[in-house]
């Protein structure tokens, strides 16, 4: 081999190498997990930097606060479908710890958008793992109308609801009901937002009137940072 294709096949081979440390040896499946990573961290910083720029959505300081206080492991990844640009990546997680006062205790799975940019993988729609179920969430608020506790039942009523902050008149309207949740149904479900039917078991007295029946109720409910809430 003579100097001049010694040296161009020395040149190209450090230019290949170079691009390799570029890209490395990361997929899709990096991606999410470093994501969850900075989720983990509540690292605002971190997460931007891991969202396309085209991205679809954007992760807030609400949806971040819970992590400050919980764990929120990956426990499987799993990369759905992929080609050169984009990628489907299934998400199995847990979370623990305790948020306001409650334990949590957590398991699901999301699936996330992933697409190129500069030629690493980025997350172009981000989902935030929710802290508890949707199943969960409405078992919560009857419990929490059957406490009277206005403030309580107020955590549990999505901030863009029609019926956010309830007074104290209307939960002492029902004063004096227990509520007991015998089935929740899932109708409709997405990242963002289900709707539920719910039967609830009713029992107390109103005004000298005792109640003892089953109401069928269907509910929407919402995400609100990392909790599902009432909205409808």
């Amino acid at each position: 081999m003579d100097r001049r294709t010694f040296l161009t096949t020395t040149v190209v081979a450090a230019v290949l190498a170079g691009c390799s440390e570029i890209r490395g040896d990361s997929g899709p499946d990096d991606a999410a997990e470093e994501f969850y990573e900075a989720l983990d961290a509540a690292d605002a910083d971190a997460v931007g930097e891991l969202l396309h720029p085209d991205a679809d959505g954007w992760v807030s300081e609400t949806d971040l606060a819970p992590f400050e206080d919980l764990d929120l492991t990956v426990a499987e990844l799993a990369v759905l479908d992929e080609d050169d640009e984009t990628a489907t990546v299934r998400v199995e997680y847990e979370i623990d710890g305790e948020w306001n006062g409650e334990p949590v205790d957590a398991a699901d799975s999301r699936e996330l958008a992933v697409r190129t940019a500069d030629g690493e993988w980025a997350i172009a729609e981000p989902s935030v793992p929710t802290i508890s179920t949707i199943e969960a969430a409405v078992e919560a608020y009857y419990e929490a109308l059957g406490g009277g506790d206005v403030d309580a039942v107020n955590a549990r009523i999505h901030p863009d609801s029609d019926h956010a902050e309830l007074t104290r008149s209307d939960v002492e309207l029902i004063e004096g009901l227990d509520f007991a949740v015998e089935r929740v149904e899932v109708l409709e479900e997405d990242d963002e937002a289900a709707v539920v039917e719910a039967d609830v078991h009713v029992r107390g007295e109103i005004d000298g009137v005792e109640i003892d029946e089953v109401t069928n109720d269907v509910l929407e409910i919402r995400t609100h940072g990392a909790e599902w809430k009432l909205y409808d």
